[in-house]
């Protein structure tokens, strides 16, 4: 049984690039005439923005759907940069790369997988995503909850809320393998 689908989308990626250059470029123009300084808050934005033109070439031609992946961990390192930067928590790194992998690669292959109208290359992204983001809610409870890496308080439940957090974790990935196992 065929899964893939031809979608008949075709682009050209120099296109694709000089649509992406002419709106850097005009985004930079506005970034020079305004009267705020972005180089000491903002800078983690540019490497968001460089993610984002390789999601728009990895989807907007299908030679190099290939991009999206890249795209999508060079998009999240940006997110993550910018929060750090923005509330000056660079010792979310403990935890935050749950959220570059297997996150945003889960993310840019479920992407890549749309793309080619592949449902299990989708399904399969989404797990890895949904499996990221779940190392993610425990190593942030473990490192800022019971360590305070970055010197957060999450309150007086933290230390209730993390084993239980765990728990319910497990429970959800007994279900989880339960429930596939029988859908084959």
């Amino acid at each position: 049984m065929e899964h893939k689908l031809d979608t008949g989308v075709q682009g050209s990626p120099g296109a694709a690039l000089g649509a992406l250059l002419v709106i850097a470029g005009i985004l930079f123009l506005a970034l020079q005439l305004a009267p705020v300084d972005f180089g000491q808050l903002a800078w983690p934005l540019f490497v968001v923005f460089g993610g984002i033109a390789l999601l728009l070439i990895g989807a907007l031609t299908r030679s190099a759907v290939g991009l999206v992946i890249p795209g999508s961990i060079v998009t999240m390192v940006g997110l993550i940069l910018t929060v750090q930067n923005t509330f000056s928590l660079w010792a979310s790194w403990s935890y935050a790369w749950t959220l570059v992998f297997p996150t945003s690669v889960g993310i840019g292959i479920a992407l890549m997988g749309l793309a080619r109208r592949d449902r299990p290359q989708v399904a399969q992204g989404m797990w890895m995503a949904a499996i990221g983001l779940s190392l993610f809610a425990v190593f942030a409870l473990f490192f800022e909850g019971l360590l305070r890496v970055s010197g957060l308080a999450l309150g007086p439940a933290a230390p209730i809320v993390f084993p239980l957090l765990i728990v319910g974790l497990g429970f959800a990935l007994l279900f989880a393998s339960v429930f596939q196992r029988r859908t084959r």
